[in-house]
């Protein structure tokens, strides 16, 4: 709930600021200086506008989300891709229909009669530029410009995103003496925060290529930045439904919502170590790679830790780190039973170790499997030589909680040693943690 409330907040925060909002209309506008006269130029982009394709991204403190929009012929597609899943949704005159990719298939069904879906579908259609929408974003920006809630930096700043110019421009949103009509207004309750910093790099045509907001709430700095990666006018792209509506889509969106809203948690409420901790344990539970990419300084170790349940060599090449590297393909080793694996190590000190955890395992009295048949034989975790009892019960070997016990306190320094000790890792049972 937390984090629907802040997006809820910054939904808000966006219609203040004309980053797309909803309803009624306005009067026109007479901006005072050139500033003024780009900014409103932007707020107003997209009236009138036909056919088209608009594709951006939207990046909140390191989870990125991307959006393809198409309107053509009196029908509308959004596809909407973040680190989860992808989502399609064909607004057709006479239906509308959501696709979703999650984990691997595709489920398709008509959500045009749902009553679930239906904030679904409001959501997907407010994407989209409406004439209305953007006066009112016109009008309030003016509201924010009149009553000096927004102050603008009088400079402008010829910039570019990729191979289009812009001119950058930079202002703050200050509702520190908001009355409190106006605090209602934008969604500004007495604990929200106050200072927004904004910057836009705004090209001829009056589309902002590059927003970026920035914020202090609750201790953490947030950064969300909208990047658009390409736009054309009167496009002429068919939009065609599925032939076939296959499986739950509505079923498979409710699963996916629940890791999405856990993995946004992890970059709204954490920083620092503790957000790349946070990612790197939803990337284990789920056994993604992809996810991996989003744990920061824990890449290495989030890539290596699915690694015994994957069995993917694929990751090994993925990993930057040579000394975690050398890991995985001990791991690989290890679990596949498979000494070919400890050609490729390079550490010379941990071939010896590969080789033995490679022989077959041999179940100990306790009905446990014990790695090598040595109590101080290992699969190399971690850039450290460490013992590794796995429960027969459970078929990567690994249990996850020990797991990321010794992530904890392997975090990569140092070259992925820790001091040149050999440090004893028992892993016990079959716990997903």
């Amino acid at each position: 709930m937390e984090y629907q409330h802040k997006l809820l907040l910054l939904a808000a925060l966006l219609v203040a600021v004309a980053l797309y909002v909803m309803s009624t209309t306005a009067q026109p506008i007479q901006p005072s200086n050139e500033t003024e006269t780009l900014l409103m130029k932007s707020a107003g982009f997209g009236k009138g506008l036909g056919d088209y394709t608009y594709s951006y991204s939207e990046t909140m403190n390191g989870y990125k989300t991307t959006y393809l929009l198409t309107r053509s012929g009196g029908s509308e597609l959004i596809e909407i891709q973040n680190a989860l899943s992808t989502k399609k949704v064909y607004l057709l005159p006479n239906d509308t229909i959501f696709c979703i990719r999650y984990p691997i298939n595709e489920s398709c069904t008509s959500i045009q009669q749902d009553a679930e879906m239906q904030n679904y579908i409001s959501f997907a259609r407010s994407k989209f530029f409406n004439d209305t929408n953007l006066a009112k974003a016109e009008s309030d920006l003016q509201t924010l410009l009149d009553k000096e809630y927004l102050q603008l930096d009088t400079g402008i700043v010829d910039s570019s995103v990729g191979s289009v110019a812009c001119k950058q421009l930079s202002y703050v949103i200050d509702y520190t003496n908001a009355t409190v009509g106006d605090a209602a207004k934008y969604g500004i309750g007495a604990d929200s925060p106050k200072l927004y910093y904004v910057t836009r790099c705004i090209a001829e045509n009056g589309l902002a290529y590059d927003t970026t907001l920035r914020w202090y709430d609750k201790g953490i700095n947030n950064t969300r930045v909208m990047r658009v990666l390409s736009f054309r006018e009167n496009a002429t792209t068919a939009i065609t439904p599925p032939a076939e509506l296959v499986g739950d889509a509505v079923e498979v969106f409710r699963q996916e919502r629940e890791w999405w809203i856990d993995l946004a948690t992890c970059h709204t409420d954490k920083q620092g170590d503790d957000r790349d901790k946070c990612v790197s344990e939803i990337a284990l539970k789920l056994q993604r790679k992809d996810i991996c990419e989003l744990g920061g300084a824990r890449r290495n170790l989030c890539l290596l830790s699915i690694v015994p349940y994957t069995k993917d060599e694929t990751i090994c090449t993925a990993i930057s780190d040579q000394s975690f590297k050398d890991d995985c393909y001990g791991v690989l080793a290890d679990v596949n039973e498979d000494s070919s694996y400890c050609a490729r190590i390079q550490n010379a000190s941990k071939v010896q170790t590969c080789i033995n955890v490679s022989t077959p395992h041999a179940p100990d009295q306790s009905g446990n499997q014990t790695v090598g048949g040595d109590e101080t034989d290992t699969a190399a975790s971690g850039g450290n030589e460490t013992d590794t009892t796995v429960d027969g019960g459970n078929d990567s070997g690994v249990d996850m909680n020990e797991f990321l016990n010794y992530i904890d306190k392997n975090d990569g320094s140092d070259g992925n040693q820790t001091g040149g000790n050999e440090t004893d890792t028992t892993a016990n049972g079959g716990d997903e943690g």
